[in-house]
């Protein structure tokens, strides 16, 4: 039977709103104008049916799938699919609810039907029912009926229709079965909650019924195929908020459907000689769908809410330019072999009249080429399309087709001319020889043909074999490249995270000893503001020696001095204030005053020149001492601040170092999945990194300990200064009155003797020379 072009069939269903929609006063944006017309904004879009939202599950079916049930059945392929973005009705429209006689979709009503169909039928047909499903999820056909087959190729027959490899096929005898089988498939499918849908398919489902009927009278046999197609929803990540492996799956979903548009954009051009079917696995199903061998209906499933508008748009663009698509039906038979051989005698035939007629005309031409003039009572009258005998001759076309038939030689004339040489009539003899003979060579071309196609089967059957066997090696090929490239890959990070944690190590233990170091400095520094301290009591104990030594000057003065006593005890004061602050702890001394050193009897001692002398000294060593101690305290200061940079420094270096941690132990938690011989090393990681904190959790108690001696050496230090304010202070007015006192009368004698004056100057070198 010739092919017959006919149209993809085109109907557009609208949902009705959902709730949360209704909920957030949502109205719908699109408008009915007709039965076949729906309206966005200012456009209008026609298809060959448009279900409102209140169309039932009934209507649906009767309109777009019910007419397929007698195609299938007849012989031809057909192909119902759902196409739209995710929560429009699509998996309703194409299952609904299987238990529910009202809200069954169409599967389980067409499989009603083909069954009805089948059990009104001539008792003489025999019918089988084959019954496939699977999904594609993420560009992997999966067997829904047998989980262990995963990953099936696509292979193609003879006729390079394309069929999956290794599917599961089950046969059916009655509906109740094949629903069955739907329930199964359909509880092995992908499926995910998003915030557009709470059950969104993440893949595309193919339900595939097979129909092969055989005749047992004419021993014909019909072959029908059904697919049932349910595609996963186009969908937008800032609306689903899909995460993880839910937007894998998106992305993957996505970019099949942008490959079924792509195939649907080039075959509504018509003019493009290559159309992209291999891009994708759904396209490469669906090619007997669009453009192949199939009578196709295409349901677009749209959603009312303004929310979706761009998604609706998209979707009806997509049903507009999948109504100029053409495919080419045919029916498939299979013919048996006496219909091969009447066809075969029937073409013998034919071609024998044509030969006739060939002679004929090429007598005719040779008459015309030579010079003779035909006249128009001899001119052949034989046509190559009507292929009809001259009957002028008084011979019926039957006999010229035998005389054909037996090779009797036509004059260089025809047979139009009565001077034509009469054609000699065969002997019964000859005709019942030429019959056997006939019978022979049929029965021959008969047996050779028979080798000739058992040949042929064995040849393709090899010739697939070997085409499987290349695919598979190639395959093999190929995964062995990537696995290589991909072990090549996993060995060069595993050497450069050995190598990094290598440099980790150095870094870490480069650390260690650093803080090592710094704590030993600290420990010096710690050890020398010890000392420093000890430097202090010795200086406290020489200032009370100083004071006491004061004390007895100030007692040995007299009444004519009592502006010097006055200025002395003031200084006395002030030298006792310092003492007080350098060691709180030692007794308070009190002067005496200036009324009780007038009341004294016994005149006051004499001071030297030689002893205002020492005073000066002794009071000039102390300013050196206090500018030391300064000096010292500013070293101080800048190793504290110095220390505290590094240990800034450090801090940040070990946070750094926590963060490479963390990031390796990520990297080599990944690489674990991809090779097990990683599992040790991460170990020992972890075992590092648990030292390491431990370590630093040793460098945090010492930088503690640290912080704690600076608070305690501010502390010294801000009384340090505020001692040497106070002493600079004294040793300028000691500057300022020891002249004055040198100028004194009296300032010439000892008040004690010569020995007494031997005593303290020896007592106060011995002091300044501490």
């Amino acid at each position: 039977m010739a092919d017959e072009a006919i149209r993809v069939k085109v109907v557009c269903r609208v949902r009705p709103l959902n709730e949360k929609e209704r909920a957030s006063g949502d109205a719908s944006i699109v408008n009915f104008p007709s039965p076949s017309c729906v309206a966005l904004g200012q456009r209008m879009y026609t298809y060959d049916h448009v279900f409102q939202p209140v169309s039932t599950q009934v209507e649906v079916y009767t309109t777009s799938a019910r007419p397929l049930v007698k195609d299938v059945l007849s012989g031809y392929n057909a192909t119902i699919f759902a196409y739209g973005q995710t929560a429009s009705g699509k998996t309703h429209t194409m299952e609904g609810v299987l238990e529910s006689s009202e809200f069954r979709g169409i599967i389980p009503r067409i499989v009603g039907d083909i069954f009805e169909h089948i059990y009104a039928m001539d008792a003489n047909l025999e019918i089988h029912i084959k019954i496939s499903y699977f999904e594609i999820y993420m560009e992997k056909i999966r067997d829904l009926l047998d989980m262990t087959k995963s990953n099936l190729p696509i292979g193609e027959s003879k006729t390079k229709v394309p069929y999956v490899k290794g599917i599961t096929e089950r046969f059916a005898t009655s509906p109740e079965e094949v629903l069955a089988v739907v329930e199964e498939g359909k509880s092995n499918r992908k499926v995910a909650v998003t915030n557009m849908n709470a059950h969104s398919s993440r893949s595309h489902a193919v339900f595939l019924i097979a129909i092969k009927q055989e005749n047992k009278e004419t021993r014909q046999t019909l072959t029908g195929k059904l697919y049932l197609v349910d595609l996963a929803g186009s969908e937008k990540v800032e609306k689903t908020n899909a995460q993880g492996l839910t937007l894998e799956e998106a992305k993957t979903i996505n970019k099949s459907l942008l490959a079924l548009s792509n195939v649907i954009a080039a075959l509504s051009e018509g003019n493009k000689p290559f159309i992209p079917y291999r891009d994708s696995k759904l396209t490469r199903v669906l090619q007997e769908s669009l453009g192949g061998n199939a009578r196709t209906t295409l349901i677009i499933c749209c959603s009312p809410s303004p929310y979706n508008e761009a998604e609706t748009k998209t979707t009806l663009m997509f049903g507009d330019r999948a109504k100029s698509i053409k495919n080419k039906v045919a029916v498939n038979v299979e013919l048996t072999a006496e219909e091969w051989r009447r066809r075969f005698e029937k073409e013998r035939e034919t071609s024998q009249k044509l030969k006739f007629i060939v002679q004929q005309q090429d007598a005719e031409l040779a008459r015309w080429r030579a010079g003779e003039s035909v006249p128009e009572s001899e001119r052949s009258r034989l046509k190559m399309k009507a292929v009809v005998a001259p009957t002028t001759a008084g011979e019926s076309p039957a006999a010229v087709t035998a005389q054909g038939a037996l090779g009797v030689n036509i004059p260089a004339a025809g047979l139009a001319t009565p001077t034509a040489t009469p054609i000699a009539t065969p002997t019964p003899v000859q005709t019942r020889a030429f019959e056997e003979e006939r019978t022979r060579l049929c029965q021959q071309l008969d047996e050779k043909e028979e080798e000739l196609q058992a040949q042929s089967e064995l040849v393709e059957k090899l010739t697939m074999k070997l085409g499987d066997i290349e695919e598979n090696f190639e395959e093999l090929q190929k995964d062995n490249a990537t696995i290589k490239k991909q072990i090549t890959v996993i060995e060069h990070e595993l050497l450069s995270s050995q190598e990094e944690v290598h440099e980790v190590m150095q870094a870490l233990e480069e650390l260690a000893v650093s803080y090592d170091t710094k704590d030993r400095e600290i420990g010096t520094v710690f050890n020398d503001k010890l000392t420093l301290a000890q430097e202090n009591e010795r200086i406290q104990s020489v200032l009370d020696q100083r004071m006491l030594e004061l004390e007895k000057l100030r007692e040995s003065t007299g009444l004519d001095r009592r502006k010097t006593n006055e200025l002395l005890l003031s200084i006395f004061r002030e030298v006792n204030g310092v003492s007080s602050i350098l060691s709180p702890k030692s007794d308070e001394w009190v002067p005496l005053s200036s009324s009780s050193s007038s009341t004294s009897a016994t005149p006051p001692p004499k001071v030297t020149d030689e002893d205002f002398t020492r005073v000066r000294v002794q009071l000039s060593n102390m300013r050196c001492e206090a500018r030391s101690l300064t000096e010292q305290r500013a070293i101080l200061e800048q190793a504290e601040r110095e220390a505290k940079e590094k240990a800034q420094a450090l801090m940040k270096e070990v946070a750094n170092c926590k963060l490479k941690l963390s990031q390796y132990e990520t990297h080599n938690e990944t690489l674990t999945s991809t090779l097990k011989r990683s599992e040790l090393q991460k170990r020992d990681l972890e075992d590092s990194l648990h030292s390491l904190e431990g370590q630093l959790q040793d460098m945090r108690g010492k930088e503690e300990s640290l912080t704690r001696v600076e608070r305690e050496r501010e502390q010294r230090t801000e009384g340090l200064e505020h001692v040497s304010r106070e002493l600079e202070d004294l040793l300028e007015d000691a500057e300022t009155l020891l002249p004055e006192a040198a100028g004194s009368p009296s300032g010439g004698h000892c008040w004690q003797g010569d020995a007494d004056c031997s005593d303290n100057r020896a007592v106060q070198s011995s002091a300044f020379a501490d």
